[in-house]
């Protein structure tokens, strides 16, 4: 479908800017008010926020996460050197935390949620700091700049609740999709404000990315939620530890710079598009974006919140995408999450819904997939990216659920046994015991620990679930036990993540075709090269930009050699 080109003038940019200025005078920040001891916390509520233990913020030393704690302790209020340890984790979604934690009558359900992760021992949930728009259910937002506070107390809530338990939060500033408002949300507020020029509707959604005046409104919304101070602790978001980190956008994509060619051939049966999206217009957004973050809390974590697709700047990894689709999202992982700013990298994988290809027939063929999926993202941040990667957001139902739990955990704990990058994974989803009705806005993936015996009345069902609890718990056990045996002194210095141990033998690569091989060689490598070794990257680099002829035949695919192998 065509696209409408952006008539967004820059010389209005300096009226939008004074706009804003005004509209957030209007309607000022928190700064300064009192506490909320009384109306907004019951009895529960109250239990829920004592004794809150002092967390570290979690840093990145290279391609792993580590905290700062004192021996033997995980108080860093009470460390007597820089003894620091891995934070290798387990973690979970649960978006409404906010919106729930709302109204006094819903509050319970997220401390429900929050009392089941510690019992799975979950230390990390990715949430939503975002509802834009007055006719959302609980909205945050409702209008630019102007906040409803008792929303902002639902955050503040889940964010104390939280901290109190151990548990910290990676929040997420917006959305892609329309829920919760999204980017048509900006979009619609930037034509009605008479700058931009869609709508906010789904064919023009991608006017987002270049449009100044909506990202002027997106920066005022990351800095009202990076400087509001939390009515229950005091503490300014900015200066928690209890906020893992921040993701610029939940799951963002691009069409903006979506080129279909028609190739017309004198045999018409030969006729056939050729596509391409070079994802700019996102790229810039992000580095925009990230730049912005970071200059208002330099001390968080920050990332996208990408769901990880690879594309032009990596061919040796699009073997792994799940389908020729991906690549023309705009997403690009390596590209993407190497803007400054951007302290570790994320994907996610829905196979049930993704795996269009062959290979999603049959469970070997998704299964291949999914590990295929894992190892690359792996690889790839530690020798393009030298950052963590989490599995953010991965998913199944019911009947494939506990197969797959048990491969990403598996994964996982096989990196972080040997202080590799893969630095967590999130599970999608956790529920309270009655959110069951409405768990079609999750996918139907929802996990209810807090159900007692008996709810599932299909003995299978109940069987996979137990399972795929007993597994969450016992993954998190792994975890924990690799990180406090990492505690020392020396944790958070940086250092190269142990070597795989397959190296580059020249084996057999069966998948070139489509790319690539992790940690495999490519024909005219040296023989037994080590990813890990000094000059790996350096040597690497020139081998793609003089690469063998045997890589190359004229730019022609030469049998299993194809020419896209190579990085230009």
């Amino acid at each position: 479908m065509p696209r409408l080109p952006p008539f967004v003038a820059p010389f209005l940019l300096l009226p939008a800017l004074l706009l804003l200025a005004g509209v957030l005078a209007a309607h000022p920040t928190n700064e300064g008010a009192p506490l909320a001891s009384q109306p907004h916390a019951d009895a529960v509520s109250r239990r829920s926020l004592r004794a809150t233990p002092k967390l570290g913020f979690v840093q990145r030393a290279g391609t792993r996460f580590v905290v700062q704690v004192a021996a033997g302790s995980n108080d860093a209020s009470n460390r007597t050197d820089e003894t620091c340890e891995n934070f290798y984790f387990v973690g979970a979604n649960t978006y409404y935390l906010m919106v729930r934690g709302s109204e006094a009558r819903f509050r319970c359900e997220v401390d429900e949620v929050l009392d089941a992760a510690v019992e799975l021992g979950i230390t990390v949930i990715r949430t939503w700091g975002f509802s834009d728009g007055s006719e959302e259910w609980n909205a945050l937002q409702r209008q630019p700049g102007v906040y409803d506070e008792e929303t902002f107390r639902g955050l503040d809530y889940a964010i104390a609740a939280a901290g109190a338990r151990g548990i910290r939060l990676l929040i997420a500033f917006g959305n892609y999709w329309r829920h919760f408002g999204g980017v048509d949300r900006y979009n619609a507020w930037s034509r009605d404000a008479g700058h931009g020029t869609c709508d906010g509707s789904f064919n023009c959604r991608d006017e987002f990315w270049v449009d100044p005046y909506a990202r002027v409104l997106y920066k005022a919304h990351v800095d009202a939620v990076i400087n509001r101070r939390n009515v229950h602790t005091g503490v300014r978001y900015r200066d928690d530890p209890t906020i893992f980190g921040w993701n610029l956008m939940n799951e963002p994509r691009s069409a903006y710079d979506l080129v279909v060619e028609r190739r017309r051939s004198s045999d018409a049966s030969l006729e056939y598009n050729v596509s391409s999206n070079s994802g700019d217009a996102l790229q810039a957004w992000i580095e925009d974006m990230a730049a912005h973050v970071k200059r208002s809390d330099p001390r968080h974590l920050l990332t996208i919140g990408s769901e990880g697709f690879f594309g032009q700047s990596s061919p040796l990894y699009l073997y792994a995408n799940p389908g020729p689709w991906a690549q023309l999202e705009g997403v690009d992982f390596v590209r993407n999450h190497r803007a400054p700013g951007i302290d570790f990298a994320t994907m996610h994988a829905y196979v049930d819904q993704w795996l269009c290809t062959e290979r999603g027939k049959d469970k070997q063929g998704r299964d291949s997939w999914f590990d295929d999926w894992l190892d690359a993202h792996q690889q790839a941040a530690e020798e393009e990216l030298q950052m963590p990667v989490v599995l953010e957001e991965f998913g199944g139902k019911i009947g494939a659920r506990r197969d797959l739990y048990a491969r990403a955990f598996d994964s996982f704990a096989r990196s972080a046994a040997r202080g590799g990058g893969g630095g967590g994974v999130m599970f999608w989803i956790l529920y309270h015991a009655c959110y069951s009705p409405l768990d079609r806005f999750g996918g139907g993936y929802g996990e209810y620990p807090t159900l007692p015996e008996g709810v599932f009345t299909d003995s299978k069902e109940a069987r996979h679930r137990a399972d795929t609890r007993a597994l969450i718990k016992d993954a998190s056990t792994r975890l924990k036990a690799l990180n406090s045996a990492s505690a020392s002194r020396g944790t958070c210095a940086w250092s190269p993540p142990v070597p795989k141990g397959e190296g580059c033998n020249n084996l057999e690569i069966t998948q070139l075709a489509f790319g690539g091989m992790p940690w495999r060689c490519l024909p005219g490598e040296t023989e037994n090269l080590t990813n890990c070794a000094p000059f790996a990257d350096a040597y690497r680099a020139r081998l793609y930009r003089q690469p063998p002829a045997q890589w190359r035949a004229d730019g022609r695919v030469d049998g299993d050699l194809p020419y896209n192998t190579v990085e230009s």
